[in-house]
């Protein structure tokens, strides 16, 4: 019995002694640093929309938990909780992980709070901690380039409660910080999302080829095609007058007429040009006849009998000109 009373006593003891070792820790940082611009902390030059822009919605959400508590200026105390959790600097870190417990500094350091140990801060991305034997932070995001400053957000001490600021890297190197990583952001390294409206649009597919050339119009020639002629008048076809008809049957052995023959006057009405026309020498001999009978040959026997029928036939066509009485 009074053994097991002594080692309840031992572990009250060493209980209170990390505790007060871890309160004391916390402190003496602050006890220097507490003023903006002194110690090894200065205001934060990133703002909290650009910090929550540089990472992952998971990671988000831790930090926007962590901004939750410096809003609603949480004091600091290890005996009390808030929301779940113990109200000091590791109470802080695993609320902000949602780890459901609240470890202390001393767990997360030996491998029992549920997070990782990174072989260096390079490996840090927004949403990881600083821990060390008696304090913890939320880590924010690096200040510069060349890492030499970091934006954090703690529950500093029961002097400076919630802070928003930047430590210097070599401070923190110095005093034996670590970078930690919860487990379960172990796969996530902080890729930010692009907001809805600023999404990357899908590249335009490409316009398609132009069609081929085409040439509806025919080819075009040097040397157009000639203009038909208008049409001629099929002379085999045209109509005749009677009285051509007539003239050209005359035409065939025409003779001079007797002044005597009746009608003259009256019923030829032709130009006498056409008249001397036919009875020329030149178209008697186009008529295949002779203005003058060859004596002593064929052709010459048989002129009497071809005047005889032409005339007849030149006395025949002018009785039917002759008016009917």
């Amino acid at each position: 019995m009074r053994f097991a009373v002594l080692l309840a006593s031992a572990l009250l003891l060493s209980t209170a002694a990390c505790t007060v070792g871890d309160d004391a820790d916390e402190e003496r940082a602050s006890a220097t640093s507490d003023l903006v611009n002194g110690g090894d902390y200065s205001a934060c030059s990133l703002s909290r929309a650009s910090i929550l822009a540089s990472t992952s919605p998971a990671r988000q959400r831790a930090i926007r938990r962590g901004f939750a508590w410096l809003d609603a200026d949480v004091q600091y105390s290890q005996s009390a909780s808030h929301q779940g959790y113990r109200t000091d600097c590791s109470g802080f870190v695993s609320m902000c992980w949602e780890l459901g417990t609240s470890p202390n500094t001393a767990a997360f350091m030996a491998g029992n709070g549920k997070a990782t140990q990174l072989s260096s801060f390079d490996q840090m991305v927004p949403g990881d901690a600083f821990i060390r034997s008696g304090h913890a932070a939320l880590f924010l995001g690096w200040e510069d380039a060349a890492r030499t400053s970091a934006c954090i957000i703690e529950l500093a001490s029961t002097a400076s409660d919630m802070k928003f600021r930047s430590r210097k890297t070599s401070a923190l190197t110095s005093s034996g910080t670590k970078a930690f990583r919860a487990d379960y952001l172990s796969g996530d390294l902080g890729a930010p999302v692009a907001p809805a409206d600023e999404a990357p649009k899908k590249a335009d597919p490409p316009p398609p080829p132009p069609p081929p050339p085409t040439n509806d119009d025919p080819p075009a020639t040097d040397d157009p095609a000639p203009t038909p002629p208008p049409d001629q008048p099929d002379e085999a076809n045209a109509p005749t007058n009677a009285d051509d008809t007539e003239d050209a049957d005359a035409y065939e052995v025409p003779l001079e007429p007797s002044e005597s023959d009746p009608g003259d006057d009256e019923g030829d009405e032709r130009p006498t040009k056409k008249r001397a026309r036919a009875a020329s020498p030149d178209a008697m001999k186009n008529a295949g006849c002779s203005a003058a009978p060859a004596s002593g040959t064929a052709a010459g026997s048989a002129l009497p009998i071809l005047g005889a029928l032409f005339a007849a036939n030149v006395i025949a066509r002018r009785a039917r000109r002759r008016p009917t009485a």
